[in-house]
């Protein structure tokens, strides 16, 4: 309320601009938090730090001004530290704006191996090179199965990851990979690195689900296919615990057609808990 009051009654236009944006930014994490956790990912933390950091020194600055000559006092005491940390958000802003754009240039001159690592160096937060590199990996992969391309598509993999610990499709990417006779173990560490990133995220199981299941429908093993199933359903039941208020639907995301089927054939015959 304080906050808000300050807005419109401040002398300072840019006091009354940067409040409003500060409250504002945290306004959107506490209703994104509503549907989805919000300070897993480390950068939404140090954003919403320096939205709550740039607001309160705002509001000091503005009952500095207000208070006359004891304000005035208290200003000249530590005032300003509030001054100086609103220009290093705004230093750090623009850093981090200019180093967006210089790799969004770079990487429209073309989407060579050199070209993605530069604009990566130039973006480290942008989860869009580590993906990029990772596409670039997996298709060298693909065509030559060498342990080196290995290595390296699981770094970047691992990379976009660490920048976006929600995309739950690079765990399924990760986990598909080692779809394999013998790598079965390997592919299981897919879903427990997301696990250990997302503990109790039941969008996570589900997704795990969803992989298991497509895994089940493309097998023309029936053996094979219902140990896939089993284990589809395993994660599916993990998910459930956890939340009672998805849908079926909720898979179709990562579920192929043929799957999304199954899924509907098991809710029908009550298989589903």
């Amino acid at each position: 309320m304080q906050s808000l009051r300050a807005i419109f009654k401040t002398q300072s236009l840019l006091v009354s601009l940067y409040l409003t944006a500060s409250l504002a930014s945290l306004l959107a994490f506490f209703l994104h938090s509503l549907v989805d956790p919000t300070f897993y990912v480390a950068p939404l933390a140090w954003s919403f730090m320096a939205a709550l950091g740039v607001g309160s020194a705002c509001l000091r600055l503005d009952r500095g001004e207000a208070d006359g000559g004891a304000g005035e006092a208290r200003q000249n005491k530590g005032g300003l530290f509030p001054v100086f940390f609103i220009l290093a958000v705004g230093v750090l802003s623009g850093w981090i704006s200019q180093g967006r754009i210089r790799a969004y240039l770079v990487a429209q001159k073309g989407r060579g191996e050199d070209r993605i690592l530069e604009a990566a160096r130039l973006d480290p937060w942008n989860i869009r090179y580590a993906v990029a590199l990772a596409d670039l990996y997996e298709s060298k992969y693909t065509h030559h199965p060498t342990e080196e391309n290995l290595t390296r598509l699981l770094r970047a993999l691992d990379q976009a990851i660490e920048k976006n610990p929600f995309e739950l499709s690079l765990y399924l990417r990760r986990a598909g990979i080692f779809f394999a006779p013998g790598r079965e173990s390997e592919m299981e560490a897919a879903f427990k690195m997301m696990d250990d990133r997302l503990p109790n995220f039941y969008l996570g199981k589900l997704a795990a689900g969803a992989f298991y299941m497509n895994l089940s429908a493309e097998e023309a093993d029936p053996q094979k296919a219902a140990r896939l199933e089993n284990t589809a359903l395993r994660h599916y039941r993990a998910a459930r615990k956890l939340s009672k208020k998805f849908k079926l639907e909720d898979l179709r995301r990562y579920t192929s057609p043929q799957a999304m089927i199954r899924w509907r054939q098991l809710e029908q015959w009550r298989k589903l808990p």
